[in-house]
C-alpha cells in the first residue's frame, strides 16, 4: 500500500516527468498489475523515468530503453528497434532425465546458432530457421520416442539481450 500511495502522491499534480527506482518491488502479483497499468496510462501524458532489474516490465511499458554496467551505457534506444536488431528466434525444451544425452547433443544442428543449458535442466536454442527447427525437432523427438516435459517456441527477451551485451 505504501508503494501505491507514493505513486499516487507522485503523480496527483500531473508532473511532466516522473522519475521512480523499482516501482513494483516489493508488490504481489495483483499490486504489480495494478502499479504497470497505472504506469501504462500515465505515460500517455508524462514521462516516465525507471530503474529496474526486471526486464519483463520494461519490454511491457518501455518505448526507450538505456541498459548499464557498472555505470557505462552498453545498449540505448527504442525498445522495438533494439528488439528488432537484435532478437533470434528460439526454442525452449526441457526433456525427461532418461533424454538428456540426446538434448546435449542438440548443439551439433545445422539450424542452432546459440546453445544454452540452464542449471534447471531447460535447453535453449537460438536457431536460424525457426520452421526448420521445429520441424526437424518434433520429428526426431517423435521417431526416437523422446520424453519431453515442455517446448517453447519464441523469441529472445530483453533479459537474453541484456545477458548477451553484458558478456561482450
Amino acid at each position: 500500500m505504501k508503494q501505491r500511495l507514493g505513486l499516487a502522491q507522485a503523480v496527483i499534480h500531473r508532473p511532466r516527468l516522473l522519475i521512480l527506482d523499482e516501482p513494483v518491488s516489493a508488490l504481489d502479483p495483483q499490486g504489480r498489475r495494478e502499479v504497470l497499468d497505472l504506469l501504462a496510462e500515465i505515460k500517455k501524458e508524462t514521462t516516465i523515468l525507471f530503474s529496474t532489474h526486471v526486464l519483463h516490465d520494461v519490454e511491457e511499458i518501455s518505448d526507450d530503453v538505456i541498459i548499464m554496467e557498472r555505470g557505462r551505457i552498453i545498449v540505448e534506444g527504442d525498445l522495438q528497434q533494439i528488439m528488432r536488431d537484435r532478437q533470434n528466434p528460439q526454442i525452449t525444451l526441457r526433456v525427461g532425465r532418461a533424454s538428456r544425452e540426446w538434448a546435449r547433443g542438440l548443439h551439433s544442428r545445422p539450424y542452432v546458432q546459440a546453445f544454452e543449458a540452464s542449471l534447471d535442466e531447460r535447453i535453449t536454442l537460438q536457431v536460424t530457421e525457426l520452421s526448420v527447427a521445429r520441424r526437424s525437432l518434433l520429428q526426431e523427438i517423435a521417431e526416437l520416442g523422446i520424453e519431453v516435459e515442455s517446448f517453447e517456441v519464441g523469441r529472445t527477451s530483453l533479459e537474453d539481450v541484456f545477458m548477451k551485451a553484458v558478456k561482450s
